[in-house]
C-alpha cells in the first residue's frame, strides 16, 4: 500500500516515517529537498542520520540551470552579470526548500558588514 505524504519538500513524510514503528515496513522515498531542509532549518525533530538507513539509490540526476529565451543570456557569464546588477530579479526557484532554492538564494544574499 501506498501512502503519499506529499509537501514541505518531503519534509512532512519524512517525519511521518521517522516516528513511525521501526518495523521494516513504513519506507521513505525522499527527494533532495529534504537535505535542503536539515540545512535550512536545523531544529528540525528528524535527523537524516540518526532516524533513516539507506536501501537502494533510486536515481541519479542533475540540476540544471535554465534561463527564458527572450533573456538574451547566453552564458553563465552573462547570467553572473545580471545576478549582480539585478539580485533581486535574477534567480528563482520553483519550490521554496528545494534543492534548487538553496544556491538560487545564497546568491542573493548580502555580503556581511566588517
Amino acid at each position: 500500500m501506498v501512502d503519499n505524504k506529499p509537501g514541505a519538500g518531503s519534509s512532512i513524510a519524512a517525519e511521518y516515517v521517522a516516528h513511525s514503528a521501526k518495523d521494516g515496513y513504513t519506507l521513505f522515498l525522499g527527494t533532495l529537498s529534504i537535505i535542503t531542509n536539515q540545512i535550512i532549518n536545523p531544529n528540525a525533530s528528524l535527523d537524516l542520520i540518526r532516524d533513516f538507513e539507506p536501501v537502494a539509490l533510486l536515481e541519479d540526476a542533475a540540476i540544471i540551470l535554465v534561463v527564458n529565451p527572450v533573456s538574451n543570456i547566453h552564458s553563465v557569464k552573462e547570467l553572473i552579470a545580471l545576478c549582480k546588477a539585478k539580485p533581486e530579479q535574477a534567480l528563482d526557484s520553483n519550490v521554496i526548500g528545494s534543492m534548487p532554492h538553496l544556491p538560487a538564494n545564497c546568491s542573493r544574499r548580502k555580503p556581511a558588514s566588517s
